[in-house]
């Protein structure tokens, strides 16, 4: 039964990669002995600690050493007829409980406590009266029919590959499909118009590359704004360059800078784009570095929250969607702990051997303030500008999926841990008001505080026009978005990055992330579609594909089709 469960998977996963429109769920499209159940754990449900002979378990000791513990937790103990009632009313078929060791042996050894035991053997005889489990006789029936489906549906794939053709009309009509990029990135004219360097342009100087013309945006914005649109492009997300817009950080505001922002947004409307705007991309004004530090100082909240409000006061007319920060995490590890980006900012003898900084503490703190800085400019948004401008404001950050190497009890806390570190560092303050308890554990006095008010052709530049393997991630990015938007969960936009080859902080222009190539050599520097380019605007157009194309991206499909499950041998 194993082996035919792996074989489901493998077609289940097939048939999710080359049919999403073939998704509609229900009981009846799993095997009558595939169980969904609910679990708990004895600890973590039962409450009656110290009732009926039961000793303590390392973790009450645990969990009375802190504020909470689980000496009540849902009284399960005394609630187990009832709870079982909810079960058998949800139409639960498993129930997967731990027995409380101490609860039953309470010594750990020796004397069995009877009524723990028979508080176990009751919470059983519930549960099997109330069970409606499948005869097994009508399992073997399913089972032979579920293999007969299955041989089915795989001829089904070998015969009609197309069947997961992906278009524009599969998605909401308010789903967005946009292009991004970021300002040192992309826009050039470093020293125009009165703009001052940024902490990226004096990184960038320290090596071979920088953005001082990059693709000369800043000149260039109408031309750009005309392939998004011929694109079919429905939003652009890009950045404001904090040092263009106020040059000193904080303080006069520069028209000449106030003026191309407003020319790129109109530009933007006048073509039917979308702006989707983010205040801060690594970026912030050199000037406020020289001066306090710049992120590992309180006081650029302060500055950040005037800068932010001379964007809102200006743009959010016309500008609806607003991001604080892109990817805060990276820029605190990569600037303020490995010194591999700006402001290189690390320990000596480190990865960089930077020249100043301190990987102990400065990462904390710099993070600690552009959580500080977005709550600031978030909450004067919507206490001053969202009402009358109808706008959304967030923040970004970079995540990964992280899973543990094997089951064990050492695997699994590191993994808890990674997340912590990377993803809960920043998302546990949204969404609970403070840091994770594995962060304030290991960082201890390091970690700030937050008060209760925050609670194919090779191009020069390794850049292939014919970007195959972009197009097979878009397809396959996409096309998983798909069964993403009918599980029911509420994601509004797909925004790629980036629009065209950006400046890229690890690599210069060796990198390349684009829909559309960048000849550096042309003084003008012209813009060339890659293939992706002309995937993704077919694709946003509802056009047909180039057969080629089809064909590519059908055989990676069976590709990915034949990646074996995480823990298909479980």
């Amino acid at each position: 039964m194993r082996l035919m469960m792996k074989v489901f998977a493998v077609i289940g996963l097939v048939l999710l990669i080359v049919h999403p429109a073939a998704h509609a769920l229900s009981r009846d499209q799993f095997p009558p002995d595939f169980v969904f159940g609910a679990s708990t754990s004895a600890y973590q449900v039962e409450g009656a600690a110290n009732e009926d002979g039961r000793k303590p378990s390392i973790w009450d000791t645990f969990s009375h050493a802190g504020n909470d513990n689980g000496d009540v937790a849902c009284d399960h103990y005394h609630k187990y007829k009832e709870d079982v009632k909810l079960m058998a009313n949800m139409g639960l078929e498993a129930y997967r409980f731990s027995i409380s060791w101490s609860r039953l042996i309470p010594e750990g050894r020796g004397q069995v406590n009877p009524k723990g035991l028979q508080f176990y053997n009751n919470l059983i005889d519930e549960l099997i009266n109330h069970e409606h489990g499948i005869k097994k006789k009508r399992i073997e029936k399913m089972r032979l029919m579920m293999k007969v489906f299955a041989v089915i549906g795989l001829v089904l794939l070998i015969v009609h590959p197309a069947a997961h053709a992906l278009s524009r009309d599969q998605f909401p009509p308010d789903f967005v499909f946009g292009a991004s990029t970021s300002a040192y990135q992309v826009e050039g004219a470093a020293n125009e118009d009165g703009r001052k360097p940024s902490i990226w342009d004096t990184f960038s100087h320290a090596g071979n590359d920088n953005g001082d013309v990059a693709c000369d945006h800043y000149h260039k914005y109408k031309e750009d704004v005309k392939l998004m649109a011929n694109m079919g492009l429905e939003a652009y997300r890009f950045s404001i360059s904090w040092s263009r817009l106020i040059p000193e950080g904080r303080g006069q505001v520069n028209p000449k800078g106030l003026q191309f922002y407003n020319n790129l947004i109109d530009e933007l409307i006048n073509h039917g784009i979308e702006a989707h705007v983010t205040l801060y991309h690594w970026d912030l004004p050199q000037a406020l570095e020289d001066e306090y530090g710049g992120w590992v100082s309180r006081r650029v909240v302060k500055d950040f929250t005037k800068y932010a409000e001379v964007c809102f006061k200006e743009f959010g007319d016309r500008v609806k969607y607003w991001t604080t920060m892109n990817e805060a995490n990276i820029h605190v590890l990569m600037g303020y702990d490995l010194g591999l980006s700006q402001p290189q900012r690390c320990s000596p003898n480190t990865i960089m051997n930077c020249s100043r900084g301190n990987s102990s503490t400065e990462p904390y703190l710099a993070a600690h303030h552009m959580l500080l800085a977005h709550a600031s400019a978030a909450r004067l948004y919507r206490k001053k500008y969202q009402g009358m401008q109808h706008g959304f404001i967030g923040f970004s950050q970079l995540l990964f999926g992280f899973l543990p190497q094997t089951n064990s009890t050492e695997d699994i806390m590191a993994v808890q841990r990674v997340q912590d570190f990377f993803i809960g560092w920043f998302m546990n303050p949204f969404i609970f008001g403070d840091y994770p308890d594995i962060m304030k554990k290991n960082a201890g006095s390091r970690l700030p505080s937050f008060t209760q008010k925050f609670a194919g052709q090779l191009t020069p530049h390794n850049s292939p026009l014919e970007d195959w393997s972009r197009v097979n991630y878009l397809h396959a990015y996409i096309g998983s978005m798909v069964d993403v938007l009918r599980s029911g969960l509420n994601v509004k936009g797909y925004f790629v990055w980036s629009f065209m080859d950006v400046f890229e902080i690890v690599g210069g222009y060796e990198l390349s992330y684009g829909l559309y190539y960048v000849d550096m050599n042309d003084p003008n520097l012209r813009r060339k579609p890659k293939l992706s380019a002309k995937w993704y605007s077919n694709f946003l157009k509802g056009k047909p594909m180039d057969p080629k194309i089809t064909t590519e991206t059908q055989n990676n499909a069976t590709v990915l089709s034949h990646i074996p499950s995480l823990h298909s041998g479980t």
